[in-house]
């Protein structure tokens, strides 16, 4: 039987080189326009019709100086929209546009076939059992999140 700190000290790797492959894939990929951040930003803005600022910093993990500079950015490209809150006017709420909503779709996609691609260097048995692995990863992930 593993014991937790095995366990832990695994996973830990396993996210470590996830993370580097993904990004490694991602960077060769010239049909993507956003940064990490921006993209992981972009998913928040997604899941909610309006967010505000400290939220959306603490569903992205950025910072909220960050964020300032990254959504002043987005409103300018007319990807993501600002409104003032009717009952605090110091809270800003934002959201995506309707050309938000379109760029996200897009870099979603091209995130999605970049994986695709990468995935291409894996026999059908390899792609076959990896898929079974993540889906029992992604139960397990479920069962944790309960408990976060």
């Amino acid at each position: 039987m593993t014991d937790d700190r095995k366990t832990a000290e695994e996973l830990h790797q396993m996210m470590i080189r996830l993370k580097k492959v993904i990004k490694a894939n991602l960077k060769e990929n010239e049909d993507l326009k956003a940064t990490e951040e921006q993209f992981r930003t972009l998913i928040a803005l997604k899941e909610e019709s309006e967010i505000y600022l400290k939220d959306l910093s603490t569903k992205t993990g950025v910072s909220t100086s960050s964020l300032c500079i990254m959504l002043n950015k987005l409103c300018d490209e007319g990807i993501v929209n600002r409104k003032t809150d009717a009952n605090d006017r110091r809270n800003t709420m934002y959201f995506l546009t309707d050309e938000g909503k379109e760029v996200f779709e897009r870099e979603k996609e091209s995130r999605i076939l970049a994986m695709v691609e990468l995935l291409n260097h894996l026999s059908s048995a390899e792609k076959e059992a990896f898929y079974h692995h993540m889906q029992n990863v992604n139960k397990i992930l479920n069962k944790l999140m309960i408990s976060v």
